[in-house]
Formats: structure tokens, sequence, C-alpha cells
């Protein structure tokens, strides 16, 4: 499973200073704008937890100089631009601060490129890019705060809006 990862992500390790035309790949190996790699500092506080984690289920977060690759583990924390990989045999459930659920199944791998939940008004704004794989959502919160809150990226090709409903998405 290491290698699994750990190869996979190589490129994912050197995070550029400014923003620029210059393209990096993502945790889950996406092509993005260098703006839109995950850096540290953007993930101060807990955004969801893992409820399910069975066979190989990876947390991928970035730190200064690359990545950490955990093993997911049941009630594990979830910060803002973490990545959550599964192999072959991989299944997890996540919950989110606003009460929107993920699921993923074998061979995903999904980014959380933005999460702020203001929990008060009920309101924020939530993406992620599904880099491969399939996954479930259903929303939370956010998405039932207004139009264009809540969005799933499919690597860079296809952006779908959640709006308070449950959907299933599969990225080849």
């Amino acid at each position: 499973m290491k290698t699994l990862f750990a190869a996979a992500l190589l490129a994912a390790a050197a995070f550029p200073a400014a923003a620029s035309t210059e393209t990096v790949r993502s945790l889950c190996q996406v092509e993005v704008p260098a703006e839109e790699a995950a850096f540290p500092a953007r993930r101060a506080e807990t955004v969801g937890f893992m409820k399910r984690a069975e066979g190989q289920v990876k947390v991928l977060r970035p730190k200064p100089g690359g990545f950490d690759e955990l093993d997911a583990e049941v009630g594990m924390d979830l910060f803002a631009a973490d990545a959550v990989a599964t192999g072959a045999n991989g299944a997890f459930d996540v919950i989110f601060t606003d009460n929107t659920t993920l699921t993923g199944v074998a061979d995903t791998c999904v980014e959380i490129s933005t999460y702020v939940y203001r929990a008060a008004e009920k309101t924020g704004e939530f993406r992620m890019r599904l880099g491969r794989g399939v996954v479930s959502v259903a929303a939370g919160d956010v998405a039932k705060s207004g139009a264009d809150r809540m969005s799933v990226r499919i690597r860079n090709d296809t952006n779908l809006a959640v709006t308070g409903t449950r959907i299933v998405i599969r990225a080849k």
C-alpha cells in the first residue's frame, strides 16, 4: 500500500510559493493550477472525521516540503486540504462539521479543496475534487445554505454543484 501512494504522490511533494500559470499535480494526481495546490496553512481546524475506514484507506495530508501518508482510523480528524485515498479493497465514510457525509469505495481518491463552515449561520463554502473512483455525497448545511456553496470537481473537467441532495459521482 505504501508504494501505491508514495510513488503516485511524489510529484505532490513540492508546493509552489506564488500563484502563476504553472501547473502541479494535486494529491490525487490531477493537474491543477499552482495556486490551487494544497498548502498546509489552509487547514487551521478540523473539518470532519472518519466514521468508517475499511481495508486500504489513507489520509494524505500536505505539510511543508511534502505530505504525510497516514493510515485512516475511525474517529480520525480531517482537515481542509487533506485527501482520502483507497486501495483495491478500501472503503470509507466521512462526516463533516456541517453534517455532509461522504462515502468512497475501492480505488478512489478525493481531495478537500476548500472547507469553511460557520455553524451559527449554517453557511460556508465546500469544494472537493474527485481524482478517481466513486463517491456518494449527502449534502449538509453548507449546500443547503445557497446556490454554488458546495461543489465537486471531477478532475478538472466537470464541476457539479450540490444543492441539498444525495449524489453519486464516478471518475475514471
